[in-house]
C-alpha cells in the first residue's frame, strides 16, 4: 500500500523509510533512487514495486523487513482508527478495498 501510494513512514526503532521514487525495474534509474532513499537507514519502500531491507546478513535484513511492514501495518491501523468512516463503510484491515471508478465507495 505504501509502495503504490508514494508514502513514507517512520519504524518503532526509528528509522525513516522513504519511498523511491519509480524507475523501471532492473534499471539504473532505479538503483539510484533505492539509494537516495535508503542513506543511512536500513531500508526503503520503491514506488509501484514493493520494499528493500538491508542487514548484515539474511537473518538481520529479515528482522529489518519485519520491522518495516510492522511499521506499515501499525500506520495503516493508525490511519484507519483516526478516519471518520461510517462502520459500514469501513473495511477489515485484512480484507483489500477496490474502489468503483468515480464514485469513492469501497467494494470488498
Amino acid at each position: 500500500v505504501y509502495a503504490a501510494c508514494g508514502l513514507s513512514f517512520t519504524t518503532s526503532s526509528g528509522d525513516a523509510i522513504e519511498c523511491a521514487a519509480y524507475g523501471p525495474s532492473g534499471t539504473g534509474l532505479l538503483s539510484r533512487n533505492v539509494q537516495n532513499a535508503i542513506g543511512e537507514n536500513r531500508g526503503c519502500l520503491m514506488k509501484n514495486h514493493g520494499m528493500v531491507a538491508v542487514g548484515s546478513d539474511l537473518d538481520d535484513a529479515f528482522h529489518t523487513a519485519m520491522s518495516i511492514e510492522n511499521a506499515a501495518k501499525a500506520r495503516i491501523e493508525q490511519f484507519w482508527a483516526e478516519y471518520e468512516y461510517s462502520s459500514a463503510m469501513k473495511p477489515p484491515f485484512r480484507n483489500v478495498a477496490y474502489w468503483r471508478s468515480g464514485d469513492g465507495v469501497p467494494q470488498l
